[in-house]
């Protein structure tokens, strides 16, 4: 797949944005209000509420959206590619 058609497809099918806690681009399911992140740690702008309901995700509203192009220079990097 060239880089044109990962872009593509990525902005296809997700929701971009960047972990808080770690910078790294976290991809989610468009029509969600949340994105799922290993960085196991709450979003320190999250008001208390919403932040409690668990530290395995962040809800978007709240979160610096992030590039197609930014996600597939890390997940090419993350692979060796």
């Amino acid at each position: 797949m060239t880089r044109t058609e990962k872009i593509a497809f990525v902005l296809a099918t997700s929701d971009l944005f960047r972990c808080p806690n770690s910078g790294l681009v976290i991809d989610g399911a468009p029509g969600d209000d949340k994105v799922a992140c290993a960085c196991g740690k709450a979003n320190p702008k999250t008001p208390y509420r919403e932040a409690a309901a668990g530290v395995v995700h962040h809800v978007k509203k709240y979160l610096e959206r992030a590039t197609a192009e930014e996600f597939v220079d890390q997940e090419d990097k993350r692979r060796g590619e």
